[in-house]
């Protein structure tokens, strides 16, 4: 299951507008944050499961990834189904999503392109030895 919502966060005095996916699936119940560097963000973990635990609701025994990135890192609806494919069958975590994602933005910004192509993507799976197996989408 993957949801996407959109918020702000606070830098300093300033707001910037942040894209927030949650993504669940079967593992060991866990929780990982990932994206933006903020020590608020370290703490969120907790203050999740104290808003569901004041609720009267838990989490669920599910593996939640959740990533934080700048809103304007948009994602096409491809690469969007190709790293969710990533971290469905590879198991990849929030935090290899990301990494992912800023290696895949790196290789993008070393050929000087303007978006994040698909191919950006797939090499910078490559290098995590992150393979999908049988067919790519597309």
């Amino acid at each position: 299951m993957h949801s996407h919502i959109h918020t702000i966060s606070f830098r300093g005095i300033d707001t910037i507008p942040v894209s927030v996916q949650v993504h669940l699936s079967n593992g060991l119940p866990a929780m990982a944050i990932v994206g933006l560097a903020d020590k608020a963000v370290g703490e969120s973990r907790e203050r999740v499961r104290a808003a569901l635990s004041s609720l009267g609701l838990a989490l669920p025994a599910k593996r939640i990834a959740v990533n934080l990135l700048p809103a304007d890192i948009v994602l096409a609806p491809d690469i969007k189904r190709l790293l969710e494919e990533a971290m469905t069958k590879q198991k990849l975590s929030a935090r290899g999503f990301h990494k992912v994602l800023r290696v895949a933005q790196t290789i993008a910004d070393l050929e000087r392109s303007e978006t994040l192509q698909r191919h950006h993507v797939l090499e910078a799976l490559s290098y995590r030895g992150v393979l999908l197996s049988g067919p790519l989408p597309g």
